[in-house]
């Protein structure tokens, strides 16, 4: 693979990981400000501002650039030219439990570390991790498998016998 293709393939995961975040967070038909052709202040011969809503789920151009469909627009717009009009939430919509806050910061760090790295085996491992993390029922327990600490002690403890007669 050249260094090109390499470049392409890591833009097209990162855009499709923006993507997914965006449809994760944002369903079709949620209100947008959206900025077809240029955003505020960069051009204003250009400069078009949409209210509107989405019409598709976000996907990534072939080269990697995450876009999605609004009402009124023919096309794509690049998700950094949509801006989603977010409603106030209560603050019992707010009030979410420590482990679901810290699997987020998880997910988080797994993600940053993984657009950092060039490394095939780093890649596979984060991504075993979101894994993991997006389905915890995956993961095994003490409980699953209850002789285990046993066996454990166990050897240890002949190691230990081992070492000493030795």
């Amino acid at each position: 693979m050249t260094r090109r293709q390499a470049r392409l393939e890591a833009a097209k995961r990162k855009g499709q990981r923006q993507a997914d975040d965006w449809n994760e967070r944002y369903p079709v038909g949620t209100p947008v400000t959206a900025y077809p052709l240029t955003l505020p202040g960069e051009n204003p011969h250009f400069f078009q501002q949409l209210d509107t809503a989405t019409r598709t789920p976000a996907w990534i151009l072939g080269h990697g650039e995450p876009v999605v469909s609004v009402e009124g627009y023919a096309g794509g717009i690049c998700l950094t030219h949509v801006d989603p009009i977010v409603t106030p939430r209560t603050i019992a919509a707010l009030d979410v439990p420590a482990a679901v806050v810290e699997q987020q910061l998880a997910r988080d760090v797994c993600l940053k570390a993984m657009d950092k790295t060039f490394s095939p085996s780093d890649r596979i491992a984060y991504a075993n991790d979101l894994y993991l993390l997006a389905h915890p029922e995956a993961c095994s327990t003490d409980a699953d498998y209850p002789e285990w600490a046993a066996g454990l002690a166990l050897q240890t403890a002949k190691n230990r016998t081992s070492r000493r007669a030795s």
